[in-house]
């Protein structure tokens, strides 16, 4: 750690620790100390570290083939790609490295989508404090200045707007309107859930001008919400979706995921060295089968259920130092004016959570963490609140 920025760019604030491996939730450090992980590599880990149905799958493929060119067929991919279509809505897949790569995909088929109607159909409707990545195009989707203002000019036709406020919505399209993106939970922005009714006014909208609706489940999806996507607790079916982190359980992987009628793209249009290789969607193909099964969804639904009542009951214990609870599922944020010494007082009793600009604590714990679990982080958690009280 002494030399890291020696060698590392400095893109990144790192906190003093190292890990050396880990088991289920937790995570242990080049001392052999245990840390309760809260944060699944930023939603990533959904199904805890080291896990051995995972395990044996990287085995099975790495033995057989981890790497062919997508100028020939692959099978995982097929599988892994004929599964979504099964689990989320009938189309076809685009697969790639990262969230952000998918979402730059999804950039490029609403931009070809639109030029069917009109050459002036270019422009996209983002949510201002939204996050969807960090190259140019990704970027510019993110509607927090913060990220944006040292990497101006960006890409042009993009119209921020206020998430759930619907008449601003209703506003913001025209026919020169391709796509609309939105996070049905804004996870970088603070764990904040959309309203189901505007979301429905935005998939309304989206059909009636020939627009597309792309929902980013990078962080929603792959049962962090309690559903195998997040979309589906909104009653509605997007045009497309991206999916990355959990999906790949720590190995990566993008998906950028399209209905039929909107698959525009044909070769040449897009593509990707590594996406979809034969390794990795083996892996990801064992996630998405452990995970859409109704009785894992169904404990998800009953641990969040149990979670969100215990953090209820300290807000009321401490209503000084929390200030909301909110969340779906194990997406959850705890808001309070008091984020930074809640984080470092938890960081030095080795449990992680995230920081979201010292006003959020967001907690993002492996899809498998047990009730007893859950108990021993609030204990911990309870005794730094009383800690801050003092």
């Amino acid at each position: 750690m002494k030399n890291f920025n020696d060698y590392v760019m400095n893109t990144y604030k790192r906190l003093d620790v190292s890990f050396s491996y880990g088991d289920g939730i937790f995570l242990f450090d080049s001392n052999n100390d245990r840390w309760l992980d809260m944060l699944s590599g930023i939603a990533v880990v959904n199904l805890g570290h080291s896990n051995p149905r995972l395990i044996r799958a990287l085995k099975r493929q790495a033995k057989l083939l981890w790497h062919t060119s997508n100028l020939f067929y692959i099978e995982n991919q097929y599988k892994l790609a004929k599964y979504l279509s099964e689990i989320a809505f009938k189309g076809k897949s685009f697969f790639c490295n990262s969230g952000t790569e998918a979402n730059e995909a999804a950039i490029k088929l609403a931009r070809k989508w639109g030029r069917k109607f009109s050459h002036d159909k270019y422009k996209i409707i983002a949510l201002k404090n939204s996050f969807h990545g960090r190259t140019l195009g990704a970027l510019t989707l993110t509607g927090q200045e913060v990220y944006q203002k040292d990497f101006i000019p960006l890409l042009p036709g993009v119209i921020y707007i206020e998430p759930n406020n619907i008449d601003e919505l209703r506003k913001s399209f025209s026919d020169d309107v391709c796509a609309i993106f939105i996070e049905v939970v804004q996870g970088e922005g603070g764990v904040l859930p959309l309203d189901k009714s505007f979301v429905k006014e935005a998939r309304r909208l989206s059909k009636s001008y020939n627009a597309l609706l792309v929902i980013d489940e990078v962080q929603t999806g792959i049962g962090r919400t309690g559903k195998t996507f997040g979309y589906q607790h909104f009653g509605i079916e997007p045009d497309a979706i991206t999916l990355a982190k959990g999906l790949g359980n720590g190995l990566p992987i993008g998906v950028l995921h399209a209905r039929d009628d909107v698959c525009v793209f044909e070769p040449g249009d897009h593509a990707s060295t590594f996406g979809g290789g034969p390794l990795i969607t083996a892996v990801a193909y064992e996630v998405l089968r452990t995970i859409s099964k109704r009785a894992f969804l169904r404990r998800i639904n009953d641990i969040s259920s149990y979670f969100m009542t215990r953090l209820n009951s300290l807000k009321e214990a401490y209503p000084d130092l929390i200030k909301e609870v909110r969340g779906i599922g194990l997406m959850i944020g705890i808001v309070s004016d008091y984020t930074k010494d809640i984080f470092l007082k938890l960081f030095e009793n080795k449990v992680i959570v995230s920081n979201i600009k010292d006003k959020v604590i967001r907690l993002l714990p492996p899809l498998i963490i047990t009730k007893s679990e859950i108990d021993y982080f609030l204990d911990v958690f309870e005794n730094v609140l009383k800690d801050i009280a003092k």
